[in-house]
This record gives structure tokens, sequence and C-alpha cells, in this order.
């Protein structure tokens, strides 16, 4: 049995170097610099506050990039089923506190951590795809931003999360009222930031050929920053097994892979 564990070990280790993922430069587009802007203001001043943009616009990276910056923020990953329960337990697994027990109980240990001798941590919650919580998950995240002063930085899809709070429920109102002054519309990704972000891997000389290239063969890829980011990950792979910066050709490669 150990020797099969071991194999698979190595088979898992074997494929993540040959053709995991590759991690990329972190990029300043206006993007990234307007949400670490806003990131950084609710940490700092313990607010409660939302940033909202389309899908696939880079917030992986962006959130990345924050904690790199401040190791102390907490960043949870909502989902559709994540209930209040499913709140309490994440914030108490990340804050290395028991998970069991009742929900008043996992509330308790959540505001002593925050709120160590009810003087505020000085830490920031980080929602991603907030848009996909509900209103119990919602009001419990509000509820520990009141009670603990610990910044709070919901992020998600616009088109779903701007309804409820520009024209909110009765029982969304406590919410949207807290973020109101402080919901902001993350800019779009151009070409200028793809430049950015080519130039991270690529020589300079490269960069405006790349993006012709990738305007001339396939638009799509410059029409969504996911897509750019397949493609320039896929480059930077093929790249990392010559021991050179990524190319033209690995840029053209990559795009039939990202196809």
């Amino acid at each position: 049995k150990t020797a099969a564990k071991l194999k698979g070990w190595l088979v898992r280790e074997l494929a993540r170097e040959e053709g995991g993922l590759q991690a990329l430069p972190f990029a300043e587009t206006r993007y990234a610099k307007e949400g670490l802007k806003h990131i950084e203001f609710l940490s700092h001043f313990n607010r409660f506050g939302v940033l909202y943009g389309d899908s696939g616009m880079g917030k992986t990276y962006l959130i990345a990039e924050a904690m790199r910056r401040d190791p102390t923020m907490i960043v949870l990953t909502a989902w559709k089923g994540m209930g209040r329960s499913g709140i309490l337990r994440e914030l108490c697994g990340y804050l290395k506190e028991a998970e069991g027990g009742t929900q008043y109980g996992m509330m308790k240990r959540i505001k002593a951590k925050l709120c160590p001798g009810g003087k505020s941590a000085g830490r920031c919650i980080i929602v991603d795809d907030a848009h996909t919580l509900a209103f119990d998950a919602l009001d419990t995240l509000r509820h520990i931003f009141d009670q603990t002063g610990t910044g709070l930085a919901l992020i998600g899809i616009g088109a779903v999360l701007r309804p409820k709070l520009e024209s909110p429920a009765p029982d969304m109102e406590q919410i949207a009222s807290r973020a109101s002054g402080r919901t902001w519309k993350l800019p779009e990704i151009d070409e200028s930031d793809y430049e950015l972000m080519l130039g991270g891997v690529m020589q300079d000389e490269d960069v405006a050929p790349a993006i012709k290239l990738m305007r001339e063969r396939d638009p799509q890829v410059l029409a969504s920053p996911r897509r750019m980011g397949n493609v320039v990950e896929i480059a930077c792979r093929m790249a990392k097994k010559s021991g050179k910066p990524v190319t033209i050709e690995h840029i053209k490669q990559a795009m039939k892979y990202a196809s």
C-alpha cells in the first residue's frame, strides 16, 4: 500500500511539472489597481464595501495579490449552498477554531478571535463570489462586521449583486445601507491591460506583435480576460520547458490549445 501511495504521489508531481498550472506574474492592470485600492481602504478603516464586475475579469488574481500584500486577510469563496452555518464553519476553520457545536458557540469563538478583549484585531474578510449568497449568509457576515469591527469586502458579479443593493428587499436593507457609498464597479480590461500582462512574460518588442496576432487570429481571446489568462498560462508552460521567455511562437501554439 505504501509503495502504491508513493507511486501515485510521484505520478501527480510529474503531471504538475509537465502539464500543471504555471504561476503568472501579477500585472497592475486598471482592474487590479482599482480593486486593491478599495480592498485596502476597507481593511485599513474597517469598513463594509462591495466590489463588482463581469465574470472572468481576474478576481482570483486580484484576491491572491491582496493576500500577498496582507497575509492577515481572511478569504472565503462563497457558493449557492453556503448558508449561515457554512459561513460560521468556514470562518472557524480559517481562524483555527473548532468548527463543530452550535451556531451560537461558533459565533462566540469567531467574535473572540476577531475582537479580542473587545478591541478589533483589524483584520478584513474578503468574500469571493458573494453574489451567490442568500440573505441568511449575508446577514451573518453583516452581524460579524457590526460586532467585531472587521473590514468586509464582498466581491461578485454585478448583474446579480447590484439589484440586491440598489433596489433592496426589506430584509436586505440593513446590508445595503452598510455598503452605501462603498459599492464600486471594477473597470473593464482593455488592450493596454493585456500589454501589461504580456510584458511580464515576454520581451518588450514581442508584446505588440502578440496582441496583433491575437486580434487577427482569434479576437475572442482579447474579449475575455479569462481566455487571455489561459493562453498566457499555456505559453508560459511551453517557455519554461525551453528555458526562454515567452515568444510569439509560444503564443501561437497556446492559442490552439486554448481555443
